[in-house]
C-alpha cells in the first residue's frame, strides 16, 4: 500500500510539473477573444462574421515581423489583433467585419507546414466550420513551389471539395496586411498588377505599404462573392 501511495504521489507531483511547464505556454499561443467588445467595434453598415482560429504552440526560435530593423508584434495577441484591424479597415467597404473566436489547439507538428498534403491534412476532421473562416496559425510556412524559401500565408483549397471546403493558413512571421491578403483570396481575388492593391505580389516601394489596400474593381469582386457566400450558407452572418 505504501509503494502504491508513493507511485501515486510521484505521478501526481510528475503531471503537476508537466502542466506549469506546458500550460502558460499554450496560454501565451491562444489569446482569448471578448466577441462581444469586437462586435461594438464593427464599422457602421458592417456584417459580423466569425473566424475561427486554430493556434499552434508558439516555438521561441518564431522570428517575429520587424520593421526597419526592430522588433514588433513580438506576441500573438497583439500580432492577431494588428491583422484583424487591419482586414476590418480593408473590407469594411464589402459590407463585413471579422470576429475572431478560438477553434482549437494544433499539435508541435502542425505548426510546421511544409508539404501540399500538410496543407490539406488541417481541413480534415472536425476542424472546419460550416458559416465561418477558419484561420491557422503555424510557426512556419515553406513554399512547397521553391525549395528551401519561407511564405508569410495561403489561401488553401482541400484537392476534393475546392470550392467547399477551404482555409487561411498564417505563418507568425506574416505582417499585419498579410491576412487581408489572403481574405482577398478568399473573396475571390486572384493577385493583381494594381501598384495600390495589396494583391499585387511584385516588389515594389510606391506606394508604401501603409498606403495599399484593394482598389475599386476589387471591391466589386469581392461584393459579389460575399453575396454568393450568404446566400450559399458558406458563411453565415452573426447575430
Amino acid at each position: 500500500m505504501i509503494d502504491h501511495d508513493l507511485k501515486t504521489a510521484r505521478f501526481n507531483l510528475a503531471l503537476l510539473i508537466g502542466l506549469v511547464t506546458f500550460y502558460p505556454q499554450v496560454l501565451r499561443a491562444t489569446p482569448t477573444f471578448d466577441t462581444s467588445e469586437q462586435s461594438t467595434a464593427c464599422s457602421k453598415g458592417t456584417s459580423p462574421i466569425m473566424i475561427g482560429i486554430h493556434w499552434s504552440p508558439r516555438h521561441p526560435s518564431v522570428k517575429s515581423p520587424r520593421d526597419k530593423g526592430k522588433v514588433v508584434l513580438s506576441d500573438d495577441r497583439s500580432w492577431i489583433n494588428a491583422h484583424l484591424h487591419q482586414a476590418n479597415l480593408l473590407f469594411a467597404p464589402v459590407g463585413v467585419c471579422f470576429i475572431a473566436q478560438e477553434a482549437g489547439h494544433l499539435s508541435d507538428s502542425d505548426g510546421i507546414m511544409k508539404t501540399r498534403s500538410q496543407r490539406t491534412a488541417l481541413g480534415h476532421g472536425k476542424r472546419l466550420k460550416r458559416g465561418r473562416i477558419d484561420l491557422f496559425i503555424v510557426n512556419r510556412l515553406d513554399d512547397v513551389d521553391r525549395k528551401g524559401e519561407e511564405i508569410r500565408g495561403v489561401h488553401w483549397r482541400d484537392p476534393q471539395a475546392r470550392e467547399r471546403r477551404r482555409w487561411i493558413i498564417l505563418s507568425r512571421i506574416a505582417r499585419p496586411k498579410v491576412l487581408a491578403h489572403e481574405l482577398g483570396h478568399y473573396f475571390g481575388l486572384p493577385h493583381s498588377r494594381y501598384a495600390q492593391s495589396i494583391m499585387n505580389k511584385r516588389p515594389r516601394s510606391h506606394p508604401p505599404m501603409s498606403q495599399r489596400g484593394f482598389v475599386r474593381q476589387e471591391y466589386q469582386i469581392m461584393k459579389k462573392s460575399w453575396q454568393r457566400m450568404i446566400h450559399s450558407g458558406h458563411l453565415s452572418i452573426l447575430k
